[in-house]
């Protein structure tokens, strides 16, 4: 006859007061994206379509460029500005460079400090950085 397997008894398990505590909170997840702010792009230089949304999703924020087209350009960048509607280099004011324009067309999306302030900033803009022209600019409003 062949040998029996040894199966240690079980114990049960005791929880642990600190334990429970730790993990009896589960923090909400957001299935919709807040919109801080939006606005349909106006072209200042470009012809543009599309609409930026400053988002907050699941605590993370970030800008996006929805349905978003433009005319292609040298060094696009994303601005936002203090300015409700720039159209030359002198009225971004203390702009946030948000990045490099990742494609001409398309809906794309930046990550932004959790410390940008939506209240601080009114509108995004795609700006040439070699030409330093304001190509286009959608001024941002709450909802």
């Amino acid at each position: 006859m062949g040998r029996r397997p040894v199966v240690e008894e079980e114990k049960p398990v005791q929880s642990s007061p600190v334990i429970e505590e730790k993990y009896s909170y589960v923090p909400p997840v957001l299935n919709e994206p807040i919109v801080f702010k939006e606005g349909d792009f106006r072209p200042i230089q470009k012809s543009v379509t599309g609409t930026a949304r400053w988002l907050n999703h699941n605590g993370n924020r970030s800008l996006q460029l929805y349905s978003f087209r433009i005319d292609n350009g040298p060094k696009l960048h994303v601005y936002l500005s203090p300015h409700p509607n720039p159209s030359h280099k002198s009225e971004l004011g203390e702009f946030y460079d948000v990045g490099a324009l990742e494609s001409y067309f398309g809906t794309q999306v930046f990550d932004l400090p959790d410390d940008l302030s939506p209240q601080h900033y009114d509108s995004a803009v795609i700006y040439s950085e070699s030409f330093g022209v304001v190509y286009a600019t959608a001024p941002l409003k709450k909802p």
